[in-house]
């Protein structure tokens, strides 16, 4: 899974191994050291992640963002079994496509760290404006409300304020 190219030829493993050696998080790229998709609750962190990321602009990527699992800041730890196989990787994207409207453009790229096991990484890929905003399609207690559009501001989601709208 981790050698295939995007159809721009991106080497998605190549830049998600540079994201983590740089230990950056930016307004397109989080990094996380594992992620349980059987909890609800995680996954409805993660899909409020995305929203944040797929309405955030940057000029950085080429305006893609990356959801890593596996990792923290310049260190690739694995764990993240749920990128092993097509059939695993095609259930996170069904888990977390439900709280999402219009559905963003997912990717899930692994690969594989010699003695650490799976890393991966959701790549959002930037949507035509006339699918923005993305909104909450599925409230989750405590997360997030149906209907909430998110931005990322620096390293965190934030609820998107009259000004993002407009640029949106």
């Amino acid at each position: 899974m981790g050698t295939r190219r995007s159809p721009e030829g991106r080497n998605y493993e190549a830049i998600v191994r540079k994201l983590i050696a740089d230990g950056c998080e930016l307004p397109k790229v989080d990094l996380k050291r594992q992620v349980d998709f059987d909890d609800n609750h995680a996954v409805a962190k993660v899909a409020q992640l995305i929203l944040a990321i797929a309405n955030t602009d940057s000029d950085e990527y080429d305006d893609i963002g990356y959801v890593i699992i596996g990792a923290d800041r310049r260190e690739i730890h694995g764990g993240a079994d749920w990128f092993s196989d097509d059939s695993k990787s095609a259930a996170i994207v069904q888990k977390l496509i439900r709280y999402m409207q219009p559905v963003p453009l997912l990717e899930v790229r692994g690969f594989q760290e010699p003695g650490r096991g799976w890393c991966g990484a959701i790549v959002v890929r930037p949507s035509p404006h006339h699918l923005r905003p993305h909104f909450v399609a599925k409230e989750f207690g405590g997360v997030m409300s149906r209907h909430d559009c998110y931005v990322r501001r620096g390293e965190i989601p934030d609820l998107a304020s009259r000004e993002d709208f407009d640029r949106m």
